[in-house]
Order: C-alpha cells, then structure tokens, then sequence
C-alpha cells in the first residue's frame, strides 16, 4: 500500500511541475514594452490546443489567452462578424493580427479567410 502511496505523489509531482513548462500568459504580456505595434499575418492552422489556449500557424505559436480575459482574443468565421476558437479547425486558412513577444506571438484577432495558395 505504501509503495502505491508513493507512486501516486511521484505523478502527481511530475504531473506539476510538466505544467510549470507551459508559458505564464500574463507575464508575457506583461514583458511586452508599450507602444509595440500590432503585425498581421496570413496562414494555415497546423495545430490548436485548447488546453493551453494556443494555436500554430504556418509554424508560428500564437497565444490566445484566458477565455475569461476582458479583451480576449475576437475571431472571425468566414463571412459573418462573429466566431469562437472552438469553431477554428485545422487546415483553415486566417489572418492574424497579434502583438510580437519575446519568443511567442500575442494573437489579438483571427479571421478565417477564404483558402489561399500555399506560399
């Protein structure tokens, strides 16, 4: 029973301290100097991850942020002024407009676009 006992803390602390890797969103943020512009760019989704809230487009990560955030990331479905990041899938096409962070990217808006031809 003890050995269990024991296995069971060594995941639980492997467990917490794997999630410790994942990017803190606000410190991020935070490391972002005022007065950065905003960029766009235009890609494939390769990859969404809802757990931590990112998306990879054409090989970039772009963090989304807490859905709870007052200024939360707006996204765009093709055509109609509204959307979620449950609604993007991989392999649709969108245009990114994000704020540029040391080693990650802030998305601030994601519009599905219409395919284009891969570049």
């Amino acid at each position: 029973m003890r050995k269990i006992l024991i296995g069971f803390v060594v995941c639980l602390f492997s467990y917490g301290s794997a999630s410790a890797a994942d990017p803190d969103f606000f410190a991020i943020l935070n490391s972002i100097p005022d007065g950065t512009p905003e960029r766009t760019g235009i890609g494939r989704i390769q990859e969404i991850d809802l757990g931590n809230r990112s998306i990879v487009v054409s090989g970039f990560k772009y963090l989304l942020g807490p859905s709870t955030l007052a200024d939360a990331v707006e996204v765009r479905m093709l055509g109609v002024e509204y959307g979620s990041v449950e609604m993007l899938q991989v392999n649709m096409f969108v245009e990114v407009t994000f704020v540029p962070a040391p080693e990650y990217r802030i998305a601030k808006e994601l519009q599905h676009i219409e395919a284009q031809e891969e570049f």
